[in-house]
């Protein structure tokens, strides 16, 4: 069972030096148990994680290390499919992990809190994720439309300053998107300003917009591993890239965004498919409630 590459890959990405050695740790003695038992990698189904955590147990270790040798164990997995492996992750599905209470929405077609958002960009400090991850929030792309995406298939716009200086207030680009139809996509200066920081660091001249380690087009199973790797060290629960899109929809829409230019940036055939996302927050309403009653009763003078 040779983990070392993963190890790497930990590091290049940012993880702290004490919980690449604990995952290291833990995937020995995983490896240890399966050469006990003499079962080779691809034989580890969600009985042999279930067996593994019974053997734990039984030598006493506390729930924290069980819980952290089986969060080693999974990010490896999802690791090794982002190198071509077809092996399915085992400790997925039939087996699920205990969690506590979460605030940030699993279920698909919830937008994520603000507050979590915050906390997995102001956590992410590797240039290339944080630009990924801020451009799923900020322009409503999905996961195939980022993963498309060239550098000279975006640009910045600049607006001039009376002093001279131009001043970057965001990013515009075109997508394919579903259907074959291009769209056009726009982003904000925090995310045009990330995505050049990201771009700084590259000496190459690949075209595509995200790279991988080996300078290759980032995949999308890569994408979707890389938010997991993250989510898994900032103990945030499991996310796919989907969510952004749908946190995206719903700021808008409770922004005030005209519905029919929503439908138009989320690239949505279908006005139904768009309108789903005016179910307003109760602030939202307030405001437009005490917005209406004033402009109805205003103030004696």
């Amino acid at each position: 069972m040779n983990y070392e590459p993963f190890l790497n890959e930990l590091t290049s990405s940012g993880w702290s030096p004490e919980t690449v050695k604990a995952y290291g740790a833990d995937l020995k003695q995983f490896s240890q148990f399966l050469v006990r038992n003499g079962l080779r990698l691809d034989r580890v189904t969600h009985a042999v994680i279930a067996d593994y955590e019974a053997e734990m147990r039984a030598r006493g270790l506390a729930h924290s290390t069980i819980s952290r040798r089986r969060a080693a164990i999974s990010t490896f997995f999802d690791y090794r499919r982002t190198t071509g492996s077809k092996l399915p992750n085992p400790t997925r599905g039939g087996l699920r992990r205990k969690r506590k209470p979460r605030t940030l929405a699993e279920a698909k077609g919830k937008a994520i809190e603000q507050p979590d958002v915050d906390a997995l960009i102001s956590g992410v400090k590797v240039p290339r994720d944080r630009a990924l991850f801020l451009l799923f929030l900020r322009s409503g792309l999905r996961l195939a439309e980022v993963h498309q995406l060239d550098i000279d298939s975006i640009e910045e716009i600049t607006r001039r300053q009376p002093s001279g200086d131009e001043q970057l207030i965001g990013g515009t680009g075109t997508v394919v998107g579903k259907g074959a139809k291009p769209r056009r996509f726009y982003f904000d200066a925090e995310t045009a300003n990330a995505i050049r920081e990201y771009l700084s660091t590259r000496s190459d001249s690949v075209s595509a917009l995200f790279l991988s380690e080996r300078r290759q087009r980032l995949s999308r199973r890569a994408i979707e591993y890389t938010l997991s790797m993250w989510c898994e060290k900032l103990h945030l629960p499991h996310l796919h890239p989907h969510l952004f899109r749908h946190t995206y929809a719903t700021i808008l829409a409770n922004g005030q965004i005209e519905s029919r230019v929503l439908q138009e940036l989320m690239g949505h055939s279908d006005f139904n498919t768009t309108n789903k996302y005016f179910r307003l927050t109760d602030q939202t309403t307030a405001r437009e409630y005490y917005a209406a009653m004033a402009l109805a009763h205003p103030p004696e003078a």
